[in-house]
């Protein structure tokens, strides 16, 4: 919740009409694609120092999304499992290609995998997302209700027009009726950012 104060006192005269726009600086670390919708939710919200205020709510509030100069892109695609999930240890369930365009290195900080399955929390343990050569880039403990937030340790480096493939690992500690089909809820689930040149 936000309190906005106007100093002066903002005049509306009698019959006319006053358009307020709201502005703001976002932080340079806010993700890409967020996004962000500002409603008063009432007229009991708005002091008009005793003045009678009639509200009128929009039926669908306008949502904004994040933006930035471009600077290039990866593409995440999820690839089918080489073999049926089953209960056990360190087992694969979910397989990610991702590609750099040609324009500039990337590095990616962090995926949030969202699981449209019906496995949850405890289903899913010591989760772990590899690289193909079985290097560990983050680590959970745990689903966080349906989601994988992965964190990378690490920013992992991904050149211009290069692909890798990672692995998601798990304890499944789930019976035959929980499923698991992980994907990316919005495209904001993949943090990457253009690589710094090394100089």
């Amino acid at each position: 919740m936000v309190s906005l104060s106007f100093r002066p006192a903002l005049i509306v005269r009698a019959c006319g009409t006053t358009t307020v726009t709201i502005m703001a600086n976002f932080s340079s670390t806010a993700a890409a694609t967020g996004e962000h919708a500002l409603t008063v939710p009432s007229g009991a919200d708005i002091d008009a120092d005793g003045a009678t205020v009639q509200f009128e709510a929009t039926s669908t509030p306008v949502v904004r999304r994040t933006t930035g100069v471009a600077q290039g892109s990866v593409t995440a695609e999820f690839l089918p499992l080489l073999q049926r999930v089953t209960y056990g240890d360190h087992r694969t369930v979910a397989r990610i290609r991702l590609t750099a365009d040609g324009t500039y290195d990337q590095e990616v900080d962090a995926i949030t995998l969202t699981n449209d399955g019906s496995a949850r929390n405890g289903d899913l343990q010591n989760l772990t997302l590899e690289t193909a050569r079985g290097e560990v880039l983050a680590r959970l403990p745990s689903l966080s209700g349906y989601r994988a937030p992965f964190v990378l340790t690490t920013p992992m480096g991904l050149e211009r027009g290069a692909v890798k493939v990672l692995t998601v690992r798990a304890d499944v500690r789930a019976g035959r009726r929980r499923t698991i089909d992980f994907t990316l809820e919005e495209p904001g689930d993949l943090v990457a950012r253009r690589a710094r040149s090394r100089r």
